[in-house]
């Protein structure tokens, strides 16, 4: 079991006992602090204390409330995409998660879909390097942005997870939440992800995010199974796997788990690194010790890094196809909303 895995495990409170409930409470401790922390920055950008600058062109942010997975990278890839079937030259700027050869494994994916993108920690930076670089560029959507409040943006798009919608109910370090719900009054719009198309839930959910921002437009989209490649980008029919080990260094492990079994896939093990794992040639052995699999099924985030590395072309490796899946007129309604906004200022 990685850090994160235990950390997750204690903070939701899967794990019992003296010792994680002591954890949980010490953490409980640290949690005000944090808010207070959250709560001065915040105010401090409200009342003009801190400078807000605009890139230039405009721009839209990609963002959520809670660490970890909420599905961002398949909404920047699906509004880009949509952008340039527009006509249009999206950029993205991203802040770059441990790189390898100097590019994020984000990065890596946006590349190998001829996605510009400037990867720096400050934004603004960033902004400036990719107009530089690639002047035509019309649109500059900020990966994982709604916290990074320094780059003016013309539209504020949130995602909420629908399985771990509220991140336990805590703050850092307690819970998952980087910043209260109420910070929702930022936004200009929620897209709820992972749904599963449960009404009644949903109905709650959608509900329970109006208590912090009433009037705020909601949309609803799932991220569903589309299939397998190899590592030729041939499909690879499901009824040959046989018993599979799946790896994956992403954010919400459990909804990736829960869709493959939905699929009727033998999951007999699991290698869960972390987030943003960098892999080396060492895990490529580690992959080889797992006994009892036929294949291994990874994420394409993680295909990125892992393809780099000597000895994976003898690995049964596969990589598991996820596309965003809106509700009825949803993505039509959500992607004219944010062209309409951006074609204001």
């Amino acid at each position: 079991m990685s850090i994160e895995t235990g950390y997750l495990s204690v903070i939701s409170g899967r794990s019992q006992g003296t010792l994680p409930r002591l954890i949980r409470l010490g953490l409980r401790v640290i949690e005000p602090a944090y808010r207070g922390v959250i709560q001065t920055r915040n105010s401090l950008f409200d009342f003009g204390l801190c400078s807000i600058h605009h890139p230039g062109v405009p721009t839209v942010s990609v963002g959520n409330l809670t660490t970890g997975g909420t599905g961002k990278t398949p909404v920047v890839q699906w509004l880009a995409g949509r952008w340039r079937k527009n006509g249009g030259n999206p950029g993205v700027l991203l802040r770059g998660y441990r790189s390898i050869g100097g590019l994020s494994d984000e990065q890596q994916l946006y590349q190998q879909e001829g996605i510009e993108s400037q990867a720096d920690p400050d934004r603004l930076a960033g902004a400036r390097a990719l107009l530089e670089r690639v002047p035509q560029t019309d649109l500059l959507i900020l990966d994982d942005g709604f916290q990074h409040r320094r780059v003016r943006r013309d539209f504020d798009l949130v995602l909420i997870d629908a399985s771990n919608p509220f991140g336990y109910g805590h703050l850092l370090p307690r819970g998952l939440l980087r910043e209260p719900p109420t910070s929702l009054n930022r936004a200009d719009a929620v897209l709820i992800t992972r749904s599963g198309r449960q009404s009644d839930r949903l109905t709650e959910l959608k509900q329970h995010i109006r208590r912090f921002a009433r009037d705020i437009e909601i949309f609803v989209s799932d991220h569903v199974f589309a299939g397998l490649k190899d590592r030729d980008d041939q499909p690879v029919p499901i009824n040959r796997l046989g018993r599979c080990l799946v790896v994956a260094g992403i954010g919400n492990v459990q909804a990736l788990i829960h869709m493959l079994d939905q699929q009727g896939l033998q999951i007999v093990s699991t290698w869960m690194p972390g987030d943003h794992y960098a892999y080396s040639p060492s895990d490529i052995d580690r992959m080889n010790q797992f006994n009892g699999v036929d294949s291994i099924l990874t994420t394409e985030k993680d295909w990125v890094k892992l393809r780099r590395l000597g000895g994976v072309e003898q690995l049964p490796i596969y990589r598991i196809g996820l596309r965003i899946d809106f509700s009825d007129g949803d993505e039509d309604r959500l992607f004219e909303m944010i062209r309409l906004r951006v074609s204001q200022k």
